[in-house]
């Protein structure tokens, strides 16, 4: 086999590889776990209960909680909705606080929050 035989057969490879795995490590904005944006306490809460019960389900993922505010919110406001959501799962599902990352992005359009569950071995996901 000429080398320019395996160069061609060696991209064909690759292409393919890319092809068929991208799609597993890309998430689209629609594609989140959960996104929402201003909800009352106990419709977050909510929120908060299917992040916890896939945390428990699945031991070997992280969950993130990556939030933006918009202009007609306050920053403060919106970490202590985030940090009254950590200490609900922690204590009412029992886990352990390493396992949950708050990501702030600062100011947005408008206030959003996502909630992610991802794999410890994957790289962290660009939520804004």
């Amino acid at each position: 086999m000429s080398n320019r035989t395996k160069i061609r057969t060696i991209t064909v490879v690759v292409v393919l590889a890319i092809t068929c795995f991208a799609p597993v490590f890309l998430v689209a904005a629609d594609e989140w776990f959960d996104s929402f944006g201003r909800l009352s306490k106990n419709d977050e809460l909510a929120r908060f209960t299917r992040l916890a019960v896939f945390l428990r389900e699945h031991p070997e993922t992280i969950g993130f909680i990556a939030f933006c505010t918009g202009p007609h919110d306050r920053n403060s406001t919106q970490m202590h909705q985030k940090t009254r959501g950590i200490n609900f799962i922690v204590s009412r599902f029992k886990i352990p606080r390493s396992r949950i990352k708050v990501i702030d992005y600062g100011r947005c359009r408008e206030t959003t929050t996502i909630l992610e569950p991802v794999d410890r071995a994957k790289p962290i996901p660009q939520f804004f």
